[in-house]
């Protein structure tokens, strides 16, 4: 329970961020990292359940579109962690696979939702091309940072312990 109300307080505290600075932190620049995170944070389905809702929320607050980042953002999640337990599972039968580094995933999963965005927010998107790369890059600028320093401290809470991984 104190999970979902810590991850609530933290996408609530980002949101009123990017509402009180708008030209410093732009449309779901510090809320998608946070979300993203928190999702991967608990390695359960209570994370993805938790996550979701809060798209589900900051769409309702703010709706741009159709909803579909929350859905796509869970799935792709829920995917990941079903393999993820399926491999560590099997992983005595088979031999060492490559996989990405722990660091990489929310950083890819922030820029899939990016594109989400992107292709609900600006539906002519070949016709405001000009405007889309300067947005993007200010929406990455800060985003990236973010997401990679929360991800660092999701794996380093991992190493004394601080945080549960299933």
């Amino acid at each position: 329970m104190t999970y979902a109300f810590c991850l609530t307080g933290l996408t609530w505290f980002s949101l009123m961020l990017e509402q009180a600075f708008p030209d410093l932190f732009p449309y779901r620049s510090i809320i998608l990292p946070v979300v993203i995170v928190g999702m991967l944070w608990d390695g359960t389905s209570r994370g993805i359940l938790v996550g979701g809702g809060l798209l589900v929320v900051d769409w309702i607050i703010r709706p741009t579109g159709p909803p579909l980042l929350p859905v796509i953002l869970s799935t792709v999640i829920a995917v990941f962690m079903t393999r993820r337990h399926a491999r560590n599972r099997l992983a005595y039968h088979t031999g060492r696979r490559r996989q990405l580094p722990d660091w990489s995933l929310p950083v890819l999963l922030l820029l899939m939702a990016a594109g989400v965005l992107t292709i609900t927010t600006w539906p002519d998107v070949t016709a405001s091309f000009p405007v889309l790369l300067p947005r993007l890059a200010l929406f990455f600028r800060t985003s990236v940072p973010v997401c990679i320093l929360l991800t660092a401290v999701m794996l380093l809470t991992s190493e004394p312990g601080w945080r549960r991984i299933s």
